[in-house]
């Protein structure tokens, strides 16, 4: 099952990347599916604590909901934002601890990194310039850095 849902969402990042470089908007009915696939996934096979998982995912939705009600960025990005968080879980098998959230923050700002270094090279393509109010994609961000996860096991999915 894991082989399965780890193509299905690494075909889903590689569209939903370039979708959001041509067009700037994403289709998320793909990511609510994949997000449930994962965390029915996680739910059959962890070993952790079901109150532990439950707080990891109330606080995975806390951010969802802040993310989306600010406006900080999309909301299809913040249903990325979602799976990414879901899928890191699923990969750390469950492990929920210090180390485990740093590592989360610190592929979270890879995913930013990411988006920008895919941003400034988009805008150099295009020849334009990146200010404050550029529109840069997150979903290639996002699709570089889960893509990496999932398949080069960064934490041993």
């Amino acid at each position: 099952m894991i082989i399965a849902l780890m193509i299905m969402t690494s075909i889903y990042f590689v569209i939903v990347g370039l979708q959001d470089l041509w067009e700037r908007k994403i289709y998320s009915f793909p990511c609510t599916i994949l997000s449930a696939l994962w965390m029915i996934k996680i739910a059959m096979e962890t070993k952790m604590s079901i109150y532990m998982y439950l707080i990891y995912l109330a606080l995975c939705l806390a951010i969802y909901y802040f993310f989306t009600q600010k406006r900080i960025w999309g909301a299809g990005d913040s249903d990325l934002f979602f799976l990414f968080s879901i899928v890191y879980l699923a990969c750390a098998k469950g492990n929920i601890s210090f180390e485990f959230l740093i590592i989360e923050i610190l592929l979270f700002i890879a995913v930013l990194v990411s988006a920008l270094m895919i941003g400034w090279i988009e805008a150099k393509f295009k020849k334009m310039k990146i200010g404050k109010e550029s529109s840069i994609a997150v979903a290639p961000g996002f699709a570089v850095v889960l893509i990496a996860v999932m398949w080069k096991g960064v934490i041993g999915c």
